[in-house]
């Protein structure tokens, strides 16, 4: 059964609104190794025990800091769906994240503004580690198609 409805409100679109998070771990070395293999990142320090241990005073392999951005793109995306596009992304990487650590990327918007036919929404993200180490942190901005004012569309029920 169709029914007609008003997309706007849907949206939620409010400065404060929290984007659905996603938790993604426990981290394996395994994870690490087949996503530096994926992006061709042959830096020891995502894959070699030894080499990690000796580099980094002690501590274990690393994460490597674009598939934390994946993972963050990964939350954004699957919020917008196929309502809106990403434009423009920002992450710094503010600890390292290693084998056995879980993160929960998240996000919330600071601002809206409808241009050019579309929602133009400004989001802060992050990710944490289970035990409340910050480990990223940026901007993103999205643009969501904005229905003509009354225009309504038809969702499948």
């Amino acid at each position: 059964m169709d029914r007609v409805v008003d997309l706007m409100p849907a949206v939620g679109l409010n400065p404060g609104t929290e984007l659905p998070g996603l938790e993604v771990g426990p981290f394996t070395l395994t994870d690490f190794v087949r996503w530096a293999a994926y992006q061709e990142n042959w830096l020891r320090i995502h894959y070699d025990r030894a080499y990690a241990t000796q580099r980094v005073h002690g501590a274990d392999c690393i994460q490597s800091g674009h598939h934390r951005t994946a993972l963050l793109t990964r939350m954004i995306t699957d919020w917008l769906g196929t309502r809106g596009r990403l434009v423009r992304l920002a992450v710094r990487h503010t600890a390292p994240v290693f084998p056995g650590d879980s993160i929960r990327c998240r996000g919330r918007i600071r601002s809206s503004t409808l241009g050019g036919g579309e929602m133009v929404v400004e989001l802060d993200i992050s990710a944490v580690t289970t035990d409340a180490r910050l480990v990223s942190e940026g901007t993103a901005v999205v643009g969501i198609a904005s229905p003509a004012p009354g225009e309504r569309r038809r969702e499948q029920r």
